[in-house]
């Protein structure tokens, strides 16, 4: 018997049981990316690889690579940066592996989550409900929801960012409870330096959270060199930013208007208030692709009505924000919960204040928007381990539950759009050749959404081209190409073969 099985009352098969569904799901997840990602480089990548090829081929990449920006709304995603280096040096610039690795942060993330929430569990077997809502939440973020999170792997890699703020998280727990600060110090430092100022979201989420507890437990004292470190971890990551970050030149005019302009938009879209609320939180659960796959011309009134039970549920959660012992696993609850309203409202704000409504049922956004789900399993999660009455355990299985058996039919919808997706991919392939064959010709009038490669000006192209094809990446790469037979064609068309 291990340590562990001792703590919990031996019950390892409840949490063999549950690490096995959990990796069921990440493998549902892996297998999916394997067949549906953008191997190529598609949409933002082209923005963001063209520095970093160029200059990795020039042998001058330095620190100011790694931190370009586009305009002030993007992020410079340092990270993805980073691996995109490795990818183009030791796997022929493959986004497919991009992916994968994402899946891996995912794994990760569900790990440090973990962790936290037994932090300051009673002693004693886990309870059955407790096992299954964290299979429930497993599935909800690892969710095939949304196709496009697991399509593009910038996306993908957001689960990074997720991993990071769960660290932070669990640092923030142990110096709570008298532990070191700086390993909260590192923490905050990475999420800020990897997440750019979406760090901010997460650690004024968790600093809201810590300030709550406090209140709650008239804790204060203990609570105020924990804010300070994760104040100064993110101040530190921005020195980084203010070393080294630099604009390449794209103004994007459209979203870089101050913030009382931003404001003034949002007011005169006031009749779409509801919206704002219910296409994200509905989509945590059902996104747009799913939601029309499964319900079709319903689907708004069923959007309505679901929004309308987590509106509830909503305020059911600040109710026992309010009410229960303020633990690990109450304090992760906070946290996620804050961040689904701060990443809402970050929306709002920047996106939909210029481009309306609609922008919100972006698919991307579906990868945050399930933030909101997980934290009301999370909560009650924290009511099962703190109420030992059967009622709270039993309303987490039947949730849990019914949570699990919605993946089936999501799941389903999703591997039904995967022929689309994987024929898209070819025409990419294929878009990518044409250009490749004559970089300074005429493109392809139907080219692909995602291979702007097509609407770059003529001598870009043909260095981008020179670039791969004298680099040996991508249609150019015989390692790239074994593990994508199908983009054979597309790569002898690309060589002039």
């Amino acid at each position: 018997m291990t340590v562990d099985d001792r703590k919990t009352g031996g019950d390892w098969p409840q949490r063999a049981g549950m690490w096995a569904l959990v990796a069921l799901l990440v493998a549902n997840a892996a297998v999916y990316v394997r067949a549906v990602a953008w191997s190529l480089i598609a949409s933002d990548n082209w923005n963001h690889v063209h520095p970093l090829l160029r200059d990795l081929a020039a042998g001058s990449l330095g620190p100011a690579n790694f931190f370009v920006q586009r305009a002030g709304v993007d992020h410079a995603q340092p990270l993805m940066k980073l691996l995109m280096v490795a990818n183009a040096r030791w796997f022929g610039l493959d986004f497919m592996l991009e992916g994968l690795l994402g899946i891996a942060f995912a794994v990760l993330a569900l790990v440090l989550l973990y962790r936290v929430l037994v932090a300051d569990a009673p002693p004693g077997p886990r309870p059955l409900a407790f096992r299954l809502g964290f299979v429930a939440v497993a599935a909800v973020l690892l969710s095939l929801n949304s196709a496009f999170i697991y399509v593009y792997s910038m996306v993908t890699m957001w689960f990074s960012l997720y991993a990071c703020a769960f660290w932070m998280l669990w640092m923030a727990w142990r110096a709570l409870q008298g532990g070191r600060l700086w390993p909260l110090v590192l923490s905050a430092f990475v999420l800020g330096v990897v997440a750019d100022d979406s760090g901010f979201l997460y650690g004024t989420a968790l600093a809201l959270a810590v300030l709550l507890s406090a209140m709650r437990t008239r804790g204060l004292r203990a609570a105020l060199p924990v804010l300070a470190a994760i104040a100064l971890g993110l101040l530190l990551s921005r020195g980084v930013y203010w070393m080294f970050g630099t604009t390449s030149g794209t103004t994007q005019a459209i979203f870089n208007r101050p913030l009382p302009v931003r404001i003034a938009s949002l007011l005169l879209q006031w009749r779409d208030a509801w919206s704002w609320f219910a296409i994200p939180a509905a989509s945590g659960l059902l996104g747009g692709e799913a939601l029309h796959a499964l319900v079709g011309g319903h689907a708004r009134a069923v959007r309505g009505a679901v929004a309308a039970v987590l509106l509830v549920a909503h305020g059911w959660f600040w109710w026992s924000a309010l009410r229960l012992r303020p633990g690990s696993a109450w304090l992760a609850a906070v946290m996620l919960m804050l961040m689904f309203y701060a990443h809402v409202a970050a929306v709002l704000v920047v996106r939909v204040s210029a481009l309306g409504t609609p922008y919100l049922e972006q698919s991307r956004y579906v990868s945050f928007y399930q933030f909101g789900i997980v934290a009301l399993l999370l909560m009650a999660m924290a009511w099962a381990l703190e109420r030992r009455a059967a009622f709270p355990r039993r309303g987490l299985a039947v949730a849990a539950l019914a949570l699990l058996a919605l993946q089936l039919p999501v799941s389903d919808a999703a591997r039904d759009r995967q022929h689309y997706i994987e024929a898209n991919n070819r025409k990419m392939a294929m878009d990518f050749a044409r250009v490749a064959r004559d970089p300074t010709g005429p493109v392809p009038e139907d080219c692909f959404p995602g291979m702007d490669i097509c609407v770059l000006p003529p001598e870009r192209r043909e260095e981008l081209v020179a670039i791969l094809r004298e680099n040996r990446l991508q249609l150019f790469s015989d390692q790239y190409l074994r593990r994508h037979p199908d983009q054979r064609e597309a790569a002898a068309l690309a060589r002039g073969e």
